[in-house]
């Protein structure tokens, strides 16, 4: 998988991953973004439970060097497995003011570039109105860009209207739509939000 270019050649730092469900085709598009981006170091950050398994896919496709860290939010009785190097939990899904702290913290604590995986804007819009959502999305987006990572957000554009998933986008630099089997059926970007 190649995630689009800008039209300068350059990558964007930050991309809606639109995929079915919470499946194969997000943690087929999820490794291939990782891999794709050549990060040293992996965070996820997690409304859908344990990402151990999306973990164990990467490791298995991609060969990241550097620290594998996650932000598990809501129900956080069951921990991820200990192939993670650090984690930070939050309680409570609507406690955004606790998940960028959490974020911050593990971006602030590695060294080299970071991949963020952000499961995800769906799961996330269960718990927050869209203007809630909007504002911190907003916010993790620059975020990344001020420690120099990379992110992919992943949303399911079945649970979703059109208008809503453009909103969205327009948050980030870059989008890809995913088939049922991971592969991408439609991939596009902007410079809106490119330069900080």
């Amino acid at each position: 998988m190649s995630i689009p270019e800008l039209p300068d050649g350059d990558q964007p730092a930050s991309v809606l991953v639109l995929a079915p469900g919470f499946g194969d085709a997000g943690t087929a598009g999820c490794t291939g973004l990782i891999a794709d981006s050549d990060a040293e170091n992996l965070l996820y950050v997690s409304w859908s439970g344990d990402p151990s398994d999306r973990l164990e896919h990467v490791y298995e496709h991609a060969d990241p060097a550097g620290q594998a860290r996650g932000v598990i939010i809501g129900d956080v009785r069951n921990q991820p497995s200990d192939s993670f190097d650090a984690i930070e939990t939050v309680n409570s899904p609507t406690d955004l003011t606790g998940v960028g702290i959490a974020v911050t913290e593990l971006l602030s604590g590695t060294d080299g570039s970071t991949a963020v995986c952000f499961d995800s804007v769906t799961a996330l819009l269960q718990y927050v109105d869209l203007d809630t959502a909007f504002e911190f999305l907003h916010v993790f987006v620059g975020r990344l860009h001020r420690h120099g990572a990379i992110g992919h957000f992943h949303m399911d554009p079945g649970a979703h209207d059109d208008q809503l998933v453009a909103q969205v986008a327009s948050l980030v630099d870059g989008r890809l739509t995913l088939d049922d089997d991971g592969s991408v059926a439609a991939a596009s970007s902007s410079l809106r939000n490119w330069n900080r």
